[in-house]
């Protein structure tokens, strides 16, 4: 009886309300077990719970524009590499006014590659008082290189319209920014000599961006391609009787026939010339063969046709 007594103190649930001490104890089982539980649940879950489901939107910065670059014509005097190699107070002044008006906006008035339009650049303009990841390397040489062909994946522009010796000018300004430059051996001031013949000079052409040279071909070709399409109009709509006989005789091609009276400039004097040109090769102006067919009368009304349709374009 004192035993079954004792129990029912135990479970008495008022009592241990007031007691927490005894409350923890009783419940002690059950909260370990779903600590446990959430326990085993987070560690199954770990890998889907950390997994990157964002998709990366980063811009890939080592991408680079493929197109040419637009480049100016030069013309490169002839210059002694063993001496221009050699710096002087009047190349590096030479050099500070070209590297202030080129090159300071990006690489900073000290070279360090914090200049303001640098600021929003990515990867970051070079800092010439840093020796590190040079792509051409810190050599005269290399650096003569970089201002030639220029460094597309870094936006790096070509300098390759100044002349050689404004370049070992801009080169010797740039080497003032630190003293641990290294320098060039003989050999290889020759080698750079013989790539960019500096001895015997270099005249290069204007180059423009692939891109660029389409849109200005578009531009210009815009009006021939509205007078080409008044002129195909105008064959197309015609109703005249004779004027369709003639079509249906000699025309081939009206698209090409408008082309070619678009293109070509011809008057009423040069009838024959005309005629001549036309029958040596009829399917590139957009005639028939049967063009050779016709008698003098007949050619005469197709070539008055021809040049009322040259005059309707400008209509």
């Amino acid at each position: 009886m004192m035993h079954n007594s004792q129990i029912k103190e135990e479970l008495d649930f008022k009592d241990l309300i007031k007691n927490p001490i005894r409350l923890f104890g009783y419940s002690y089982f059950y909260i370990f077990a779903i600590l446990l539980g959430l326990g085993i649940y987070y560690v199954t879950s770990l890998t889907d719970m950390t997994k990157n489901r964002v998709p990366p939107s980063l811009a890939d910065t080592l991408s680079a524009e493929t197109d040419l670059p637009m480049m100016q014509p030069s013309n490169i005097p002839p210059v002694d590499i063993m001496q221009i190699s050699v710096p002087n107070a009047e190349l590096i002044e030479k050099g500070r006014t070209f590297y202030k008006n080129n090159c300071a906006s990006c690489h900073g008035e000290e070279g360090k590659g914090d200049g303001a339009a640098g600021v929003v650049m990515n990867p970051k303009p070079r800092n010439f008082t840093q020796p590190l990841n040079w792509i051409n390397g810190r050599k005269i040489s290399d650096m003569y290189k970089t201002l030639d062909e220029g460094i597309l994946k870094t936006g790096m522009p070509s300098y390759n319209y100044m002349t050689a010796e404004d370049r070992f000018s801009m080169i010797h300004f740039i080497r003032t920014f630190t003293e641990d430059f290294p320098e060039d051996t003989e050999e290889e001031l020759q080698q750079l000599n013989s790539v960019f013949k500096l001895s015997e000079g270099k005249v290069t052409s204007a180059q423009i961006p692939v891109r660029l040279a389409l849109k200005k071909i578009l531009e210009e070709n815009q009006s021939k391609s509205e007078e080409i399409t008044k002129i195909y109009e105008n064959i197309s709509n015609s109703t005249a009787a004779m004027e369709i006989e003639l079509f249906e005789k000699v025309f081939q091609n009206k698209k090409l026939l408008a082309g070619f009276l678009a293109s070509e400039t011809f008057t009423r004097n040069q009838k024959t010339e005309v005629f001549k040109i036309i029958i040596q090769t009829p399917l590139s102006y957009g005639f028939s063969p049967k063009i050779a067919q016709l008698n003098a009368h007949q050619w005469d009304y197709l070539y008055n046709y021809l040049l009322k349709l040259r005059e309707q374009k400008r209509s």
